[in-house]
């Protein structure tokens, strides 16, 4: 049951993510689609992260949010940067 409400989690974040970047960069909707994507990728990456380090700091159940939140926001960045 948990692993089904990680991902539906994950899935939550990664989309509110991607939104507040294509608003806050103000780009369309092609933007969306690679900042959902890439949104996606770091909170996964983020997920088996915290997972591994095993650190429970501000944890949702068993969602690491920090280290979610951290990794999908600095793939953000590094699609901003590389102007895709």
């Amino acid at each position: 049951m948990w692993p089904f409400v990680d991902l539906l989690l994950l899935l939550g974040f990664a989309t509110l993510y991607a939104g507040l970047y294509t608003v806050l960069t103000g780009r369309g909707y092609r933007a969306l689609a690679i900042g959902w994507l890439a949104s996606l990728v770091g909170g996964v990456l983020g997920y088996g992260i915290g997972h591994l380090l095993g650190m429970r700091f501000l944890w949702l159940g068993s969602f690491p949010l920090p280290e979610t939140t951290v990794l999908s926001w600095s793939f953000l960045l590094l699609v901003y940067r590389l102007r895709l």
